[in-house]
């Protein structure tokens, strides 16, 4: 995708990529470095630059320790300089943008001198000034009352407005949600604060950097935005994009491209509603249709399918829905077409309420698209969520596209000139074809590029060999006893990661007064705050699910073991998967072995990741599910997995990590003791 304006070119000198990553090149000379010569980051770098010179694709599994952040940054960077073509990086999490700008960049620039690069998020992130100013101080309390305070303080000095600025604000503060920029609330050049909007200064920063650095979530999102309505993009034209962690891309688009009417979205517009309107007499009026807006759909939330407890099901039926409870669903439309009919009357004095109207509008189209379609192309859905902390359920009705493959290859990969993904979990059996056939790549180039890491020295893969299956009855009581005994080898030092909550919490709960350890659990304080507790505390445990499967990094003998209780195949009974295995089944596929294979095993491949994390790592990991050996398809995992040396026997667990029987002998009478005192 060409620009329509084209930045100016740098008179910045960039050294060529070779000598950038060589052995004596520029990287290896910076005083005050330790350098360590990558071969594969050079190889890396050398195809990156490659495909953006020559306007093609590549898809690139970098293995962990090869250094891909600059393998990406560096090239694209000095294309964009030389030729004056903006490029686009996009990572998985804020997180990962985050470290890319304020650690990989200063890095850079602590070489080459001040660079034009800038960070991006979604509007969620970045304060309304117009929402602050229009918040009473007198109506806050508690808590809210000591976040607008600092919020305001802070409001008088940023330069960016991102709410990451401002350390003193807890994570789930719920002021932020009411003076956030969020797209639904805007009124744009109306707006009294539109030339000091926190979000028009991104997208002008944005406008002159030579890399504009983004999450795949901002990414989508915008490209959804930017199909109905190009004018509202807040993305740049470029020319190339480069997506990190690109085994998340499907997952994704899936769920910016999908529909979702829930409870919360409700709640919100009627809040906004309330206190968006001036007139005291026209607020009474509009506050008691909202009031029953919201009553209509609470009717509506207690007749969806399902039980009420946290739960994804397939809205399947939804003619007959519609005809059994059209008292109901007919009374949710009628109260919204009163509320949107009221709110474009207050419009008419009232530009402000402008936004409303359009959300009113939009929550009425997008309601009846969820429960009337017939669209073939998704599932169509419903959830049951547990709201935070507490005991309430949060419902969603949902629609997902069953192949977001068409919608990418024609919006992403027939549009840039250049794409780039990478990840070090993209190959399955030491291919490419999962990812391209899921993301829609008709032609790129492929490349693999071997980890720095000495696995069959560093690393041991031990599968209990009289372990039951996972689905038999037997398979709990035995992979506790296997735990057990491994975390004593390991002297605790280790992630215990599964597939399910159920799991862990009845694992947790049957180990936690065995196991002489710190054992931390998932669910009793955030995430950043149980990594904390892991990295401080001597031979500390983490019981964690999915989120603690990628994204962590924990260096060191602190991290010394990885146990993962079963195969990570997604749950069966999960809707959107039922549909896309039923669509590949439809065309002559396997959806086993086409879809639920490939991602087990790049799903594996990033748990056991976790483990081996720099060139003096060493630990243990073990899977607790003999399949991995014993079907057929268990050589797909391993052979999308690096070279691990495998054991079936304990002892060998216990020569690696070299414990004696003595020593083990000494921990049981010590614990015994103990006890016993």
């Amino acid at each position: 995708m060409k620009q329509d304006t084209p930045l100016a070119r740098t008179q910045v000198t960039m050294p060529g990529v070779g000598e950038f990553f060589s052995p004596t090149g520029v990287l290896a000379n910076a005083s005050g470095l330790r350098f360590e010569y990558r071969p594969g980051q050079l190889q890396m770098a050398l195809r990156v630059e490659k495909a953006l010179i020559e306007g093609t694709h590549l898809v690139v599994e970098a293995g962990t320790g090869t250094g891909k952040t600059l393998a990406y940054i560096y090239p694209a960077l000095r294309f964009s300089m030389i030729t004056g073509r903006r490029i686009i990086l996009s990572t998985g999490t804020k997180s990962l943008q985050e470290q890319l700008f304020y650690k990989d960049v200063p890095f850079l620039e602590s070489i080459l001198g001040p660079l034009n690069i800038c960070y991006m998020k979604g509007r969620s992130n970045y304060l309304c000034r117009q929402k602050l100013r229009d918040i009473h101080p007198a109506s806050l309390f508690g808590a809210e009352a000591l976040h607008f305070k600092i919020i305001r303080e802070w409001a008088e000095t940023t330069e960016t407005g991102d709410r990451a600025e401002i350390a003193a604000l807890p994570e789930k503060s719920t002021l932020w949600g009411r003076i956030d920029a969020r797209t639904d609330a805007c009124v744009g050049k109306d707006c009294p604060h539109f030339l000091d909007c926190c979000v028009s200064e991104m997208r002008r920063r944005a406008a002159d950097s030579n890399l504009v650095i983004i999450n795949h979530h901002l990414f989508f999102t915008d490209l959804e935005i930017k199909m109905k309505a190009p004018d509202a993009s807040v993305l740049p034209s470029a020319t190339a994009v480069v997506f990190d962690e690109a085994h998340e891309l499907e997952q994704i688009a899936s769920d910016c491209f999908g529909v979702s009417v829930s409870n919360r979205r409700v709640e919100d517009l009627v809040w906004d509603i309330r206190k968006g309107t001036s007139d005291a007499d026209r607020r009474a009026e509009v506050s008691k249709v909202a009031g029953t807006v919201v009553d209509r759909f609470a009717l509506l939330w207690d007749t969806l399918p399902g039980k009420k407890e946290p739960a994804r099901i397939v809205f399947d039926g939804r003619p007959e829905f519609v005809a059994a409870r059209n008292e109901i669903y007919s009374g949710v439309l009628s109260a919204l077409q009163l509320l949107h009919s009221v709110l474009k009357s207050v419009a008419q004095d009232d530009e402000s309420a402008t936004s409303l109207v359009q959300r009113t509008g939009q929550l009425y189209s997008e309601l009846r698209y969820l429960v009337e379609s017939t669209a073939d192309s998704a599932v169509f859905w419903v959830e049951r969520r547990m709201a935070g902390n507490s005991k309430a359920l949060n419902t969603f009705i949902q629609a997902t596209p069953i192949d977001v493959s068409e919608i990418l290859a024609a919006s992403v990969f027939e549009t840039y000139d250049t794409t780039i993904l990478t990840s070090a979990t993209l190959a399955v059996q030491k291919g490419f074809s999962h990812v391209r056939k899921a993301l829609g790549i008709a032609e790129a180039e492929e490349i693999i590029v071997p980890s720095l890491f000495d696995y069959p020295k560093q690393a041991l893969l031990y599968v209990p060999k009289d372990i039951p299956d996972p689905r038999d009855d037997g398979f709990f009581d035995s992979a506790k006893t296997h735990i057990s005994e491994v975390l004593r080898i390991c002297q605790g030092r280790a992630f215990c990661l599964f597939t399910s909550y159920e799991m862990m919490q009845k694992m947790h709960l049957a180990l936690k007064d065995v196991l002489p350890y710190p054992l931390l659990l998932h669910g009793t304080m955030t995430r950043n705050e149980l990594l904390y507790q892991f990295r401080t505390t001597p031979h500390a445990v983490l019981f964690g699910t999915s989120s603690f499967w990628q994204g962590i990094d924990v260096q060191g003998e602190q991290l010394s073991c990885v146990i993962i209780d079963r195969l990570p195949f997604a749950v069966p009974s999960d809707p959107v998967l039922q549909a896309r295995v039923k669509a590949i089944e439809n065309s002559g596929g396997s959806g086993f072995f086409d879809y639920q294979v490939p991602k087990a095993a790049i799903a594996l491949k990033q748990g056991f990741g976790r483990l081996i994390r720099s060139t003096t790592d060493r630990g243990v990991l073990v899977m607790l599910d003999r399949r991995i050996q014993h079907v057929n398809y268990g050589r797909i995992f391993v052979e999308s997995l690096p070279p691990y040396r495998i054991t079936n026997e304990i002892a060998d667990v216990q020569r690696f990590m070299g414990r004696s029987d003595v020593e083990l002998i000494a921990d049981r009478l010590a614990e015994a003791a103990e006890i016993g005192a």
